[in-house]
């Protein structure tokens, strides 16, 4: 079920847990921080408690959307500022309420979005996706749009970022891969 397509975002998804996603984001974010605005969002189906450094901006029903503050932590989030992110945005939602996180996005962001989540790609059509591979996956992506697929080992991704983000950055000298 495809509904909205957000030109300014990349989709990263994976296989399993510790497969490298947020590396591959990480990854992306530094590349991509050198020449534009990137807000980094972290997507999860699950409820975990919010840190006293994350504020949260948005609350409804089924959706909690926060706000990082801490550079320092080890947190998924933090690591997305770290890397070079404006902006780090950890967002809990339910099926039912990924709708109105889509409203918020459009009308709340601007500018490119790094976003890590399974989930979305059942809503949305990126800009740019890119599947997190690994030896034996455990799930493997049900999108409606195509994708890249890579594989995170003795840390370097296959095909290398440069590669995948070939449509997004037009001439890699400008962006130092």
């Amino acid at each position: 079920m495809m509904n909205v397509y957000f030109s300014n975002m990349i989709l990263v998804a994976g296989a399993g847990r510790n497969v490298g996603k947020t590396t591959l984001c990480c990854r992306v974010i530094e590349i991509l921080s050198k020449k534009e605005i990137v807000t980094a969002i972290k997507v999860s189906s699950h409820h975990h408690q919010i840190s006293i450094k994350q504020k949260i901006i948005f609350e409804e029903k089924g959706l909690t959307i926060s706000r990082e503050e801490d550079l320092y932590s080890s947190k998924d989030s933090s690591r997305f500022l770290q890397s070079g992110a404006t902006t780090s945005l950890f967002v809990q939602v339910t099926d039912a309420s990924l709708p109105l996180l889509l409203k918020w996005i459009i009308e709340n962001i601007q500018g490119r979005i790094v976003c890590e989540s399974g989930t979305l790609g059942g809503y949305i059509q990126p800009q740019k996706a890119i599947f997190v591979d690994c030896v034996n996956p455990v799930k493997l992506p049900k999108w409606e749009f195509p994708f890249e697929t890579t594989l995170f080992e003795n840390e370097q991704f296959r095909p290398d970022i440069g590669i995948l983000l070939k449509e997004i950055i037009l001439t890699s000298s400008e962006y130092g891969i």
